[in-house]
């Protein structure tokens, strides 16, 4: 009796169409990556110039404007522990078409 290792033909057939199979895409892809690399390497590519240098933006809050809403505060003396607030906002215009909102704040102590 013989021995080794012994395979049928039908998985050797298929063992050699894989490799085949294997070293046409290696080829394929390597075929393919040095026409990418050709390409990037062109002599007609500029460099790339760094972006002019531009002065940061201002300042974006607006500037409280004189009105009372502006100015009111509590007075320095009235110090709350906790607000409760509830606002009701008006989702259709009033008479003068502005969209207004109702209040009501209880300040605990």
């Amino acid at each position: 009796m013989a021995k080794g290792f012994f395979i049928s033909k039908a998985v050797g057939i298929v063992c050699i169409v894989a490799a085949v199979g294997a070293v046409a895409t290696i080829i394929a892809l390597s075929v393919v990556y040095s026409q990418e690399k050709a390409k990037n390497n062109d002599s007609n590519l500029q460099p790339t110039k760094p972006p002019p240098v531009t002065k940061p933006p201002g300042p974006t809050t607006a500037k409280p404007s004189n009105e009372l809403w502006d100015k009111y505060r509590l007075p320095s003396n009235l110090v709350p522990w906790h607000y409760n607030v509830t606002l009701w906002p008006r989702l259709t215009p009033d008479a003068t078409g502005k969209y207004i909102f109702t209040a009501e704040t209880v300040q605990g102590r």
